[in-house]
């Protein structure tokens, strides 16, 4: 028993990478991937949307990119110990861009459909790319489709958050607390 108490001692927070959300007639799986992009912060997001009662799946692909200046700032949270603080930011730019335009994308025919946005402060120079690319699959309906991923993503991020929040220490906390006062960004 020693041995398996050390290894989950060991064992990566399992901070909500990974789930489903279920509402109305569907189901949608999704996955994170966090990572570099050459010398930037960013994360993939992989989403299949799928029913019981539709001959179709719908995989959603989305690819959220820190700007230069943002990738430096997610760097300082993690070279002061909080890699989560780096992520939990990273969702936050991504949720603002969907707050400010329409979150859904058109799936014409059996065709890719791809949408790109940005988000810049002007003030800080900080910001992110967002690549939206989803496909149907499954058995063509022959019409299109009006995906609307914004709400899996809002789920999957706040479920993420809070993967996050339930891992996280009382002293974690009050040590990220005090570097952020000392740290102002």
């Amino acid at each position: 028993m020693g041995l398996r108490e050390l290894l989950r001692a060991i064992q990566p927070q399992d901070t909500n990478s990974h789930g489903r959300s279920e509402g109305g007639q569907y189901h949608n799986d999704y996955a994170f991937e966090w990572g570099m992009f050459g010398d930037r912060h960013g994360l993939n997001i992989e989403i299949a949307s799928h029913s019981p009662t539709l001959p179709y799946t719908v995989n959603c692909k989305i690819q959220v990119i820190a700007s230069e200046a943002l990738s430096k700032r997610l760097r300082l949270f993690e070279e002061a110990g909080f890699p989560w603080a780096a992520r939990a930011m990273l969702l936050v730019q991504a949720e603002d861009i969907i707050s400010e335009n329409p979150p859904v994308i058109l799936i014409e025919g059996d065709q890719e459909a791809k949408r790109e946005y940005q988000l810049l402060d002007p003030k800080r120079g900080t910001g992110i790319d967002m690549q939206v690319r989803a496909r149907r699959v499954g058995t063509d309906p022959g019409s299109d489709l009006l995906f609307e991923w914004g709400t899996v993503f809002a789920h999957a991020a706040n479920n993420h958050r809070k993967g996050i929040d339930t891992s996280l220490l009382p002293e974690e906390r009050i040590q990220f607390q005090k570097w952020l006062k000392e740290n102002p960004i």
